[in-house]
């Protein structure tokens, strides 16, 4: 068992943060740094065009962030080494030393998990149904081991937009093999997804106690039917996990180019989640804006630094307002590389308006 290496710690109580509260939760997505400091051994990242180039984790610190979210992976290829357990410790530990706590992503996958593919690691593809379980739990208490020895892990995420279910059944392979659900002939395998989930929760429970747990799906993701799909769909969740398993959080996608209702739908979302879970957290886990581009999502904003700075800001602001434990920016490390132009840097490294001026409202 594992405990907080001594960051502040966040708070179980839900009736805190039913009303106008500051964000608890303030941060960053920032799993492929790797990719953008040279492996870790050289600094890009500046917080001016004149300032000098430092850790990217400290820039993030500074602007006001307590929070930096990383994704592992199980077994990923030698390429994208940005998800291997070996790097996430060594990020983790940067976090620790510029004075963030670690939210952890567990995709359940060799790569990315999202409702589109949630693919078995390939070491797991013809385990059954209880082997399958057991490597669920076995892959979350070693890594939280590994990771809560050097940070401080404030929240676990079972994994990663799981609207679809995880842990997919290979080909030939009845459902009852797998997590998923609303694939193919799969829709009545909740039973089994409850059970892969509630492995995870109970393993990561059981090593780093003072973490909350979140289940995150893309439903933020809904536009006008964000909360009706919301609700339908995290009540089944809860009704097919064990009785002695719960988790702490609801935590959703929540991007504008993908239907989202933008800053202007969080109240409607947040007090109609709050209101069916009153024992929920409810917390925005992805969400970014362009700044820079010809196609911006439809909306009041402008796809420029000032658009995207105006975007955060009014985000931050209404899920101050309306009851979110937090909120976190998604791909905040890419620096405008690979055609990523929803970062907090730009493609010369420096720190966009957003992230500097986001948290000083």
């Amino acid at each position: 068992m594992l405990l907080f290496l001594g960051l502040p710690l966040l708070v179980n109580s839900i009736n805190e943060y039913h009303s106008n509260a500051p964000l608890q939760v303030r941060s960053a997505d920032m799993s492929a740094l790797a990719i953008e400091d040279c492996a870790m051994t050289c600094n890009k990242f500046k917080s001016s065009s004149t300032s000098t180039p430092q850790d990217a984790l400290v820039i993030l610190t500074e602007a006001g962030f307590n929070t930096v979210r990383l994704r592992v992976w199980v077994n990923p290829s030698a390429d994208h080494y940005e998800g291997n357990l070996s790097y996430v410790v060594s990020l983790a530990k940067r976090a620790q030393s510029a004075g963030l706590s670690v939210w952890v992503d567990f995709h359940l996958s060799d790569w990315w998990a999202d409702p589109g593919k949630q693919n078995k690691p390939s070491a797991w593809a013809m385990f059954d149904f209880d082997t399958l379980s057991l490597a669920v739990a076995n892959h979350v208490t070693s890594a939280l081991q590994a990771i809560g020895a050097v940070s401080n892990v404030s929240i676990v995420q079972v994994g990663n937009e799981i609207t679809s279910g995880t842990l997919w059944p290979e080909t030939g392979q009845e459902c009852a093999d797998s997590g998923a659900v609303y694939v193919d002939h799969c829709n009545s395998n909740w039973n089994a997804l409850g059970i892969l989930i509630s492995s995870g929760i109970k393993a990561a429970r059981l090593t780093i106690p003072t973490a909350l747990i979140a289940v995150h799906t893309d439903l933020g993701n809904r536009g006008i039917n964000a909360a009706r799909d919301s609700i339908d769909w995290y009540k089944t969740f809860i009704s097919a996990l064990p009785p002695t398993i719960d988790f702490d959080i609801i935590a959703l996608s929540y991007y504008m180019m993908w239907n989202a209702s933008g800053p202007t739908g969080e109240e409607t979302l947040s007090t109609s989640l709050r209101t069916q879970f009153p024992n929920k957290h409810v917390l925005m886990a992805e969400t970014s804006y362009p700044w820079q581009g010809n196609n911006p999502p439809p909306g009041e904003y402008a796809a420029t630094p000032e658009g995207q700075c105006q975007f955060w800001t009014d985000t931050i602001t209404i899920a101050s307002g309306s009851g979110w434990l937090g909120v976190s920016w998604w791909g905040a490390e890419y620096a405008g590389q690979y055609g990523m132009v929803n970062s907090l840097f730009d493609e010369n490294y420096i720190a966009l308006p957003a992230l500097l001026n986001g948290w000083k409202q």
